[in-house]
């Protein structure tokens, strides 16, 4: 028997095979040419084409569209294309019924009769109804091709840069854990070894500054041009307007992230002159442009929910606190709605295409005019109940809209909502660590007209956590008709009844806590609130014709304490209720051996409040002569201040304003070259100045100088 030849060989060999292959997801399947020789005829209208029908319908059941497929395949592509590509098309037309005939039905074709097929040229099918099989010209399937190739090519670049939208944030994290780490062996190197040079008066260049070792130049540099100033030099706590700046290295992270955001949307598109999807080069680019800005604003949800929620993790690893966190949610979130956007503008100018997306753009606009500076400072609660709602919104519209691609694109939602129910759970285990049995959580609210302060004590006996310097609780009135809201206060101290000569403030990475007093007093710990608006006015109000006794609900606690009791010198710079950073730190820098002073620096307004502070709860931390402080009242007193001599010795009042660039360069002169923690926690324009006046002091070469900043920003 003589050889057949190669068509009648691969026609029989299909023949025999019987078409087997696994399910194929679409129509489709198979490979590029096979699919480009489907998509050049999905141009053409037979006349056998089953109507109304479905896509799959219409082009399984007609057999002059399957004839002419099988021609086009057999004149054009390879072996493995055509053997698999058909195979796989057979199967997936099988879903409906409609599996491909024989191929013998091209089997017997002569050269003559393959000559007499009709060729179709693109464009000609627009309005032709073809009642005999069709066979496109090579250059109308090589158009087909490059649409198809041009798809693949766009598509491979939206998955690779939503997924980069992970990464990137990944790779901010192992960053900051990295430096996080080397930073703790450092503190902890320089504390178990201080290097501070011996107080000299007579050596004048000492005394001024120390010269930074080589291998400091790479941290010093690093603080003083990126990690502790303000992006362009001053204002960061401050309000600019109805926003604040966040520190430069923050607003670098978020511009880098912006840069690529703008490089993934404009890069990795693919014009094809006479496309098929879309034959105009300007409805190629919008649909290209729409569904990468949609991916990539879907692909940064996850991101802006972890980023968002109090129990991040991520805040112990890096170390970063939560208003580090809360800027890159927010502005994370920005870059996604303006993308959403883009995405919803494009397809409104192509065709509207349902309301889902559209109502997730306008939900997520509306978040974005909803989060601005005023209205999380002075309505929060407004704010916080607006957020909650249309987050929810928008997610439940996301997934409506991207549940058109069979769930290829539902996972951001279901990381997103497993992200809010984790967090949701954490809360609760960090109320029942403080008190399993927390609706029975009593507390002492006390109100001073003179002071303008409110005094909230809650005895803590059954809580897991040790209480550490620097940490802060969300507070619920469960006595109050508005229960469920909550606020984040910074603890003042603990103490064993309600003496703070016996605080238990604890340190990580160190020894924890002096020996449980023999007394049965219970644990407590004390808040001190300046009550202004909403949550913290209705504090005053319940107190403010006598002490109360509310049940209240302790989530908590939240934050990290700073390594402050491996630095020399420590100076603080306080306002108002800020006072309470360096109560909590006390006890901590009173026991370590490595610390030799401790400066606070207290601007307040009411006398009542300084009298009070330093009658009640400062007194005892002055013992051991390490510590010394200077009080600004900025209204001036009324009468003579500490008539009964009741306030520590190493006191000393002044009226008006500190000059805080004045003090922090003091208190780095003063340490000798050594090394110095400033902490601040007060106004913003006081934490601002703080801020300049250590970046200048770092340019000085005072390399031993480091900035701890206390604020809770929304």
């Amino acid at each position: 028997m003589p050889p057949l030849p190669r068509r009648s060989a691969r026609l029989l060999l299909l023949h025999i095979l019987s078409l087997p292959a696994a399910l194929a997801d679409s129509i489709w399947a198979g490979g590029p040419c096979l699919s480009a020789c489907q998509l050049a005829l999905n141009q053409v209208h037979f006349a056998d084409t089953p109507v109304p029908a479905s896509f799959l319908v219409r082009r399984c059941g007609t057999k002059l569209g399957v004839k002419s497929l099988f021609l086009c395949a057999e004149l054009y592509c390879q072996d493995e294309d055509f053997v698999g590509g058909l195979a796989s098309l057979n199967e997936t037309c099988r879903t409906v019924d409609l599996p491909l005939p024989p191929l013998g039905i091209i089997a017997e074709y002569t050269d003559e009769e393959w000559e007499q097929v009709r060729r179709l040229e693109a464009g000609e099918a627009w309005g032709v109804v073809f009642n005999e099989p069709i066979l496109p010209v090579k250059k109308f399937l090589g158009v087909a091709w490059d649409t198809l190739d041009a798809v693949d090519y766009v598509g491979g670049y939206h998955g690779f840069y939503a997924n980069m939208m992970f990464w990137y944030w990944t790779a901010v994290v192992l960053i900051g854990v990295l430096r996080h780490t080397l930073h703790s062996l450092t503190t902890q190197s320089h504390g178990t070894s201080p290097r501070d040079p011996p107080q000299d008066p007579d050596a004048e260049t000492l005394i001024l500054k120390s010269q930074p070792r080589r291998r400091d130049y790479p941290s010093l540099y690093l603080r003083r041009f990126v990690t502790v100033p303000a992006t362009f030099g001053y204002r960061c706590l401050q309000n600019v307007g109805w926003c604040t700046i966040p520190p430069r290295v923050e607003s670098l992270t978020i511009l880098l992230f912006a840069i690529l955001n703008v490089g993934f949307c404009i890069h990795g598109y693919m014009i094809v002159d006479g496309n098929l999807y879309f034959g105009d080069v300007s409805d190629q680019l919008w649909r290209y442009v729409s569904d990468r800005t949609g991916i990539l604003s879907w692909a940064n949800f996850p991101v802006i929910f972890l980023f968002g929620m109090r129990n991040n993790l991520l805040m112990q690893l890096t170390g970063w606190d939560f208003g580090t966190f809360n800027n890159f949610h927010r502005w994370i979130a920005r870059i996604a709605t303006l993308q959403a956007v883009i995405h919803s503008v494009g397809y409104t100018v192509i065709v509207l295409k349902g309301i889902g997306g559209l109502a997730a753009t306008i939900g997520m606009c509306g978040l974005l005019v909803a989060s601005v500076f005023w209205l999380r400072r002075n309505l929060y609660e407004g704010f916080l109940i607006i957020h909650i709602v249309l987050s929810i919104i928008v997610l439940i519209t996301m997934l409506l809209h991207v549940s058109i691609f069979g769930g290829e694109y539902d996972y951001p939602f279901w990381i997103c909502t497993f992200i809010w129910i984790a967090d949701r759970v954490l809360r609760v285990s960090r109320v029942l660590a403080f008190n399993p049995w927390f609706w029975n959580t009593r507390a002492e609210l006390t109100s001073s007209l003179a002071s303008n302060t409110v005094r909230l004590v809650v005895s803590c006996p059954n809580s897991v956590y040790k209480p550490q310097p620097g940490t802060y609780y969300y507070i619920y009135l469960l006595s109050a008709t508005r229960f469920w809201e909550s606020h984040p206060f910074t603890m003042a101290y603990s103490s064993r009844g309600h003496d703070p000569s016996e605080m238990e403030s604890v340190s990580l990475l160190r020894d924890s806590a002096s020996p449980p007093p023999t007394d049965a007093s219970p644990p407590s710990l004390t808040f001190l609130i300046r009550p202004y608006d909403s949550f913290t006015a209705r504090l005053r109000s319940l107190s403010a014709s006598k002490p109360i006794s509310p049940r209240v609900l302790i989530e908590g606690p939240y934050g990290t304490t700073h390594p402050l009791d491996q630095f020399p010198h420590v100076l603080f710079i306080t306002g108002g209720s800020g006072i309470v950073t360096p109560l909590a730190y006390l006890s901590l820098l009173n026991r370590s051996p490595l610390v030799r002073s401790v400066r606070i620096i207290w601007s307040v307004r009411e006398p009542g409040f300084a009298d009070e502070v330093l009658r009640e709860d400062i007194r005892d931390g002055f013992r051991d002569g390490k510590v010394s402080m200077d009080v600004f009242l900025t209204r001036g007193a009324d009468g003579p201040l500490d008539p009964d001599g009741g306030w520590p010795k190493n006191v000393s009042v002044v009226v008006g304003r500190p000059d805080v660039t004045s003090e922090v360069q003091a208190a780095a002169q003063g340490a000798a070259g050594g090394r110095v923690a400033v902490v601040t926690c007060g106004p913003a324009k006081m934490a601002d100045d703080s801020r300049r006046t250590v970046v200048e002091m770092l340019a000085a070469g005072f390399h031993g100088i480091e900035y701890f900043q206390e604020a809770f920003n929304w």
